[in-house]
Parts: C-alpha cells; sequence; structure tokens
C-alpha cells in the first residue's frame, strides 16, 4: 500500500498479507493507492483505483471504518496480459525481444502504468 504525497510520489507504506487488517490513522485528503506485491497490478478500495478515505463520526468522534481491498474487474485481455507476465519471471523484458512487436508493446505498457 503507498500513501500519496502531496507532490505526486507514492511513499511506501506496508506490504499486506491476504486478510490481514492494519489500522491507519489518515485523512480524507490523503490518497491511497494499492498494488499486488507479486505482479504490480492496481488494486482497487471501493472500486477505485486511487482511495480517498471517507470520515464519518458519532457525537463528535471520528469512528474507525473498514475497507476491502480488493481485485478489480479485468477483461479478459487484461488477465491473459497479467498471467503472461507473472509466468515469465521478476524481469520478463529479455524474453519479450522474442515476441512480435505489437504484443511486446502492449505487455510492455503494462509493466510500466506505475511509477514508485
Amino acid at each position: 500500500m503507498y500513501w500519496i504525497n502531496y507532490r505526486g510520489k507514492y511513499v511506501h507504506y506496508k506490504v499486506l498479507s491476504p486478510g490481514q487488517r492494519l489500522s491507519v490513522n489518515t485523512w480524507e485528503t490523503h490518497p491511497w493507492l494499492f498494488l499486488d506485491h507479486a505482479t504490480r497490478a492496481s488494486l482497487v478500495v471501493l472500486n477505485k483505483r486511487v482511495f480517498l478515505p471517507q470520515y464519518i463520526e458519532r457525537d463528535g468522534e471520528p469512528l474507525p471504518v473498514t475497507y476491502r481491498i480488493s481485485i478489480p474487474l479485468y477483461s479478459l485481455k487484461e488477465r491473459a496480459i497479467q498471467a503472461l507476465l507473472a509466468s515469465l519471471g521478476p524481469d520478463p523484458r529479455p524474453l519479450l525481444a522474442q515476441l512480435p512487436q505489437t504484443l511486446r508493446h502492449e505487455l510492455l505498457a503494462c509493466l510500466r502504468p506505475v511509477r514508485l
């Protein structure tokens, strides 16, 4: 999970395991981004890739809110690209050189959607 700071830089915050919970004090103006640790694929909270927490209070006191991080709905093409990239290992660039140019460009574009 990453907090996007006021300069637009991604600040690594924590790696969560599946099912793990984390309590974070944050503000409504703090954007968060969640990526799959292995594939770097974007995850979503409330169907949003960039999540802004919501402030909820009762009797003037802030209430804790639980959010679920989930996998977005991908097209079959997106899922196929993710599976192919995952099967190629941590640095697939040398293997991509052997693919047709059109496919290579599409796969390379998937490797750089998020700059950290």
